[in-house]
């Protein structure tokens, strides 16, 4: 049988069927290759963001030590670990990663691995309400657990939160230190003092300007006029009004979230040279 022409616009092919079959790529070998330059992307892009995201914690944990070493070993404020996880998150945030859901256990188990363990104690605080929540306290070990809850912990017991508010709206004079706090990362000592006042008016001693004095009239009150203070004398010292030594670190702290709040809005630039 003779063999067939070739047509002259169709060149042979110079290579075997199966050496044809091996060069040209079906479309599945071209989904595979997309497929494989495709992964090769998504792990690089994941590494990435890995790395993106662990330099973030990172420096957010190191912002979270530096206050701690200046506030609580150095100056030996009492600090709340919630407030310490807020400073994390608005690092993170700042680091352009942002992770609301950051908890403050966490952060805890962070702390107790970290070398400033050595410098600090932690201690949970519970309420004798099953319905309060609990928290943890930050403090430095040159302080006694008394001190340290005495600060950390709320010092108004019984006075709520609207009976003061109101007793500020009726009392115009009191606005004015309320507003400056945290235009300045420290107190002013006038403000404290008229602090200090709102704090003997809001206990019912509007002509008092010390909470020591008027510490020592509800306690006659609460004794008797001619009884002694004794272990037995039926007295709650929770309903008592913080001392000066209690109550102005109360005011620092919420004076330091203040600040912290209104700056909020402005950027942190590091690394600037003058020329």
């Amino acid at each position: 049988m003779p063999k067939r022409k070739r047509s002259v616009d169709r060149p042979a092919h110079k290579c075997s069927p199966s050496a044809c079959i091996l060069h040209v790529p079906s479309m599945s070998d071209h989904a595979f290759a997309n497929y494989e330059r495709s992964s090769v992307l998504k792990a690089g892009a994941k590494d990435t963001n890995q790395a993106f995201m662990s330099a973030s914690h990172e420096k957010a944990f190191v912002s979270v030590l530096e206050h701690i070493g200046t506030h609580v070993v150095q100056q030996n404020e009492v600090l709340q670990l919630s407030s310490l996880r807020l400073l994390y998150v608005e690092e993170l945030k700042l680091n352009g990663y942002e992770n609301t859901d950051y908890r403050s256990e966490k952060l805890l188990k962070q702390l107790q691995k970290d070398p400033i363990k050595e410098h600090i104690q932690f201690m949970r605080v519970d309420h004798d309400n099953a319905d309060a929540i609990s928290f943890w306290l930050v403090y430095s070990l040159k302080i006694t657990v008394s001190n340290a809850v005495a600060q950390g912990t709320s010092a108004f017991k019984g006075k709520g939160k609207v009976g003061p508010l109101k007793r500020l709206e009726k009392n115009p004079k009191f606005h004015r230190p309320f507003s400056q706090l945290g235009d300045n990362w420290n107190v002013k000592a006038e403000v404290l003092k008229q602090l200090e006042q709102f704090t003997c008016l809001i206990y019912g001693e509007s002509r008092e300007s010390s909470v020591g004095v008027v510490r020592a009239k509800l306690l006659r009150k609460m004794v008797g006029e001619d009884d002694k203070l004794t272990a037995k004398s039926k007295v709650d010292l929770a309903r008592l009004l913080p001392c000066y030594d209690a109550l102005k670190p109360h005011v620092q702290r919420v004076n330091h979230r203040l600040a912290l709040y209104k700056r909020a809005d402005e950027s942190i630039l590091e690394g600037l040279m003058v020329c």
